[in-house]
């Protein structure tokens, strides 16, 4: 019987996180900043199951646009704070490693470029030696303007020229 009330509690968690989640993103896409303000400081509290559900929608071809159109928003306001930028950019991280479509990918990686924080250069690295997304990951790092993200691609392009040696 215990086992059956934490599976009922852990259900009933979840549909509650999962119906915050869906009312969130209900104010998205939006006309004015002031319509989605609530909406943004929502998404400012989740917890790594909101933000799961999230990247999880952007996998989904009939889900992603409100998804989308939620993290641009979100993103675009977390670059505003320095703390808020690398929370976001944290979130991101998770959602790229987690992310399943190319969309999803390619969506995460450009908003990692446009936040510009040395904590996304070695997923967006990695993602150099990836046919379906090097070349987005190559725009981003090169969007980071930094150090790390210069030797990166410094890196990939060394790579890149080595002839093929075969013995």
């Amino acid at each position: 019987l215990s086992a059956l009330l934490l599976t009922l509690i852990t259900f009933t968690q979840l549909s509650a996180q999962q119906e915050e989640v869906a009312t969130t993103l209900s104010k998205f896409p939006y006309q004015k900043t002031e319509e989605a303000s609530a909406a943004l400081n929502s998404m400012q509290n989740w917890n790594s199951t909101n933000w799961k559900q999230l990247f999880a929608l952007l996998d989904d071809d009939s889900l992603k646009l409100k998804a989308s159109y939620a993290l641009s928003a979100y993103t675009h306001a977390s670059a505003k704070e320095v703390t808020q930028q690398k929370q976001t950019v944290a979130k991101l991280v998770t959602g790229l490693a987690t992310a399943k479509t190319y969309y999803a990918k390619e969506l995460i990686i450009k908003y990692l470029g446009l936040l510009g924080d040395d904590v996304a250069v070695k997923p967006l690295a990695k993602l150099l030696s990836d046919n379906e997304q090097s070349d987005n990951a190559a725009r981003a790092l090169a969007t980071i303007h930094s150090p790390a993200a210069l030797s990166a691609l410094q890196k990939a392009l060394a790579k890149a020229n080595e002839p093929n040696r075969t013995h």
